[in-house]
């Protein structure tokens, strides 16, 4: 029974508290991720993962909601940072608490060089997230017919 009220609850929040959190323009430049490489990511800090992949730093870190840096590059665009992650080993399918990938991330931000850069590092195109959503249909809830159609020119 308690297991059960957990999964709700967890349901609840990556459906309902989860999406406005990640969608205050505050949370987008302040918030700490409690994991150096992760807000490296986010803050869009080039040269401090350059260092960090030299100093073989865990590439895949979680931080707050286990969120990795290559979910925040690919939040957030900064193409770059992304690439380094994907060449240097990081994780293309790690899922954050509400079951979010990289994939799902950059493909609901219209990021398409991102999602390129997935696919060319095999992301797993399918997986569906804890509202039972694939990158696909986040391309297509962004209406954003370019990436829809190169998902699914990749076996959405």
């Amino acid at each position: 029974m308690q297991q059960r009220r957990n999964n709700i609850l967890l349901r609840l929040f990556s459906i309902f508290i989860f999406p406005l959190i990640f969608s205050s323009a505050s949370f987008a430049t302040n918030i700490d991720f409690g994991s150096r490489i992760v807000n490296a990511a986010d803050r869009n800090l080039t040269s401090e993962i350059a260092s960090m992949i030299d100093a073989s730093y865990n590439l895949d870190a979680e931080g707050n909601f286990a969120t990795t840096a290559l979910m925040r590059a690919s939040y957030k665009g900064h193409v770059r940072i992304v690439k380094l992650l994907l060449e240097a080993g990081a994780k293309t399918d790690l899922r954050d608490i509400g079951g979010a990938t990289a994939l799902h991330f950059a493909s609901r931000q219209n990021h398409i060089h991102i999602v390129k850069l997935l696919i060319k590092h095999e992301a797993k195109i399918n997986i569906q997230d804890n509202e039972g959503w694939t990158a696909l249909m986040r391309a297509a809830n962004s209406k954003n017919t370019e990436i829809a159609k190169l998902l699914i020119d990749n076996n959405a």
